[in-house]
C-alpha cells in the first residue's frame, strides 16, 4: 500500500520477473534489457539488474527457508539461484508449480486483472480453476511425460534410422572388408610371386653378371699378355730391325770393299797384261837387239835385271792377284752367308710382323670382343638398375599397399568401434525405452490418477458451483426470493463479492458470521422492495 509513485507496480513486477516472467511486455518494457538500470544524472548505467526473494515454509520445498535470485546482463544472458547455488529457471518453477504462485498465477491480481478475469475465455476461466483445484501441477506434467515421450519417439525414429543406416554401411562395409581381405591375400600373393620373381632373375643376372666380369676379366689378362706381346714384338721388331740395319751397312761395306778388290784386281790384271805386254815387247824387242846388234852386253845385262825386276814384279802382282782371288772368294763365301743370314732375318721379320699383325688382329678382335662385352656389361647394370628401380616401385606399391591394407584394416576397426558404440547405444536406447515406457505407464497412471482426481475435483467444483449458483446453502424462502429477483435490483450474497487467500476461507467465514448471508442490492430503492418482498413473505 502506499501513494502514486512509490514503486508498487515495480516490485510487482520484480516478483513476477524472479518467478520467471520471460515475456518483457508483462514487466512494462519492449526488452529485456530495458529493466536495468540506466543511471541517473549522479548514477553510473549498470551492468545487469538483480532481484533476491527471500520466503519461508513453501509447502513444496524441504527446508524452511528458501531463497531465489535472478541476474539479467545487457548481454540478454540469464542467471539463476536457489539458496546461492546456480540452477535453472525450470528449478524455480517446480518450487512454485503447486503453490498458486508464478509468474503468470492469480496469486499477483494486477491492476484490470479482474476485469480481464470476468471477461476472460472459458478456456482461460478454466486455467484459472484447474490453477485454484491444484491439478495445473499434473497437466504440467503430462504435458511434460507427453514431450518426453514424443522425443523418446522421435528418438526411436531417429535410432531406427540410424540402425537402418548402419546396416546399410554394415552391409557395404562387410562387402569392403571382404574385398579387402580378398585384395589382401591377392596382393599378398602377388608380392610373394613378384618377389620370388625378383629374386630369381636378380641372382639370373648376378650370375651372369659374375660371368661377364670373369669374361672381362680374361679378356683383359689377354689384352694384357697381347700388349706385352706386341710390346715385345715392337722390341724384337726394333731389334731385328737395327740387325737388318747393321746387316745391311756391313753388306753395303763388304760390296765396296768387293767391289774396290775387284778394281785392284782389275787394276793388277790390267798392269799383268801389261807387263805381259811389256814382257813381250821386251822380249820381242831383245830378240830383236840380240838378232840385230847382240852386242850391247851391259845393255842386255840392265835389261835384264830390268826383266827380272819385272818379273819379280809380276810374281808380286801374282802373289797379290792370288790373295786378292782368295779374299774375293772369301769375301763371296762371307757375303752368300751374309745373304743367307739377311734372308733368313727378312724371313724371320716377316714371320714376326706376320705375327704382329696377326696379333693385332687378335687385339682388335679381343678390343672389340672386350667393348662388346663392356657394352653388354653397361647393358646388363643398366638392366639392373631397371631392376631395382622395379624392386623400389614393388617395394613403394607394397608400402602402398600396406599403408591402404591398414587404412582399410582402420576403417574396418573404425566400422567395429561404431557399430559396437550403435550397439551399446542402441542398448542404452531399448534401456531408457523401457524406462520411457516404465515411466509412461507410471504417468499413465498418475494421469489416471489425476483424470480421476480431476473428475471428482470436477463434480465437487460443479455441485460447489451449482451449489453457489442456486444459493443452496442459504435457506429456502431466502434463495427463492434471490432466484426471482436477481436481476431485478438483487445482485446476489456478501459471499459473491468477497474472495479470501488460501488458507483464510474459514477465518473470513467466522468473522463475517451470518452477515455472509446478507442479500445485496443495487441501491435504496431496491432495498426497500426488498425488505417489502421480504415481509411478504414473512421472511
Amino acid at each position: 500500500v502506499g501513494p502514486n509513485g512509490c514503486g508498487k507496480s515495480n516490485i510487482i513486477d520484480a516478483i513476477r520477473w524472479i518467478l520467471g516472467e520471460q515475456n518483457p511486455r508483462q514487466l512494462r518494457a519492449n526488452v529485456m534489457e530495458e529493466i536495468i538500470s540506466n543511471g541517473s544524472e549522479f548514477l553510473k548505467p549498470l551492468g545487469m539488474a538483480e532481484v533476491s526473494l527471500v520466503m519461508e515454509k513453501v509447502p513444496t520445498y524441504e527446508f524452511e527457508q528458501v531463497e531465489i535470485k535472478r541476474r539479467v546482463f545487457r548481454s540478454g544472458e540469464n542467471e539463476y539461484y536457489l539458496n546461492g547455488v546456480q540452477c535453472r529457471l525450470k528449478d524455480i518453477t517446480d518450487i512454485f508449480i503447486d503453490t498458486g504462485s508464478g509468474a503468470r498465477a492469480f496469486s499477483i491480481i494486477g491492476q484490470g486483472r479482474v476485469d480481464q478475469l470476468i471477461t476472460a475465455k472459458p478456456e482461460d476461466k478454466r486455467t484459472v480453476i484447474e490453477e485454484v483445484a491444484g491439478i495445473r501441477k499434473y497437466k504440467l506434467r503430462r504435458r511434460e511425460t507427453e514431450t518426453r515421450i514424443k522425443t523418446t519417439r522421435e528418438n526411436l525414429s531417429r535410432v531406427k534410422d540410424m540402425t537402418n543406416e548402419v546396416k546399410r554401411q554394415m552391409e557395404t562395409l562387410s562387402l569392403q572388408a571382404k574385398q579387402a581381405a580378398e585384395f589382401r591375400e591377392l596382393s599378398e600373393e602377388a608380392r610373394v610371386l613378384e618377389y620370388r620373381i625378383l629374386r630369381a632373375r636378380t641372382r639370373k643376372l648376378e650370375t651372369r653378371r659374375q660371368k661377364v666380369l670373369a669374361e672381362k676379366t680374361t679378356l683383359d689378362r689377354h689384352v694384357s699378355e697381347a700388349e706385352a706381346e706386341i710390346i715385345q714384338a715392337a722390341g724384337v721388331q726394333k731389334a731385328l730391325g737395327q740387325r737388318a740395319h747393321e746387316s745391311e751397312e756391313a753388306l753395303r761395306q763388304l760390296e765396296e770393299a768387293i767391289f774396290r778388290t775387284r778394281t785392284e784386281l782389275n787394276q793388277k790384271i790390267s798392269s799383268q797384261e801389261l807387263i805381259k805386254t811389256e814382257i813381250s815387247n821386251i822380249d820381242r824387242f831383245i830378240e830383236k837387239i840380240e838378232s840385230e846388234t847382240g852386242l850391247m852386253t851391259n845393255e842386255r845385262v840392265s835389261l835384264l835385271s830390268q826383266i827380272d825386276a819385272k818379273k819379280a814384279a809380276l810374281e808380286e802382282v801374282g802373289e797379290a792377284l792370288r790373295l786378292g782371288r782368295e779374299d774375293i772368294a772369301a769375301s763371296e763365301e762371307k757375303l752368300t752367308g751374309v745373304k743367307a743370314g739377311f734372308a733368313e732375318i727378312r724371313t724371320e721379320h716377316r714371320e714376326i710382323r706376320d705375327s704382329l699383325f696377326k696379333t693385332l688382329d687378335e687385339y682388335s678382335s679381343l678390343k672389340g670382343a672386350a667393348l662388346g662385352y663392356e657394352k653388354e656389361l653397361k647393358e646388363l647394370y643398366s638392366k639392373k638398375e631397371s631392376i631395382d628401380r622395379e624392386i623400389a616401385e614393388a617395394g613403394e606399391e607394397k608400402e602402398h599397399l600396406l599403408s591402404e591394407i591398414s587404412r582399410m584394416e582402420q576403417v574396418l576397426s573404425d566400422y567395429e568401434t561404431r557399430k559396437a558404440g550403435i550397439r551399446e547405444k542402441k542398448e542404452e536406447l531399448k534401456a531408457a525405452m523401457g524406462s520411457a515406457r516404465e515411466e509412461r505407464a507410471r504417468h499413465a497412471a498418475e494421469n489416471e490418477s489425476a483424470r480421476e482426481e480431476l473428475k471428482e475435483n470436477a463434480s465437487r467444483l460443479n455441485a460447489l458451483n451449482q451449489i453457489e449458483i442456486n444459493y443452496e446453502w442459504l435457506p429456502e424462502g431466502i434463495r427463492d426470493f434471490i432466484l426471482e429477483n436477481k436481476g431485478n435490483g438483487v445482485l446476489g450474497t456478501v459471499s459473491d463479492f468477497i474472495s479470501a487467500f488460501e488458507g483464510y476461507e474459514r477465518a473470513v467465514e467466522s468473522a463475517l458470521g451470518e452477515k455472509i448471508k446478507w442479500i445485496v442490492v443495487g441501491g435504496h430503492d431496491e432495498a426497500i422492495r426488498a425488505v417489502d418482498a421480504l415481509r411478504e413473505r414473512s421472511l
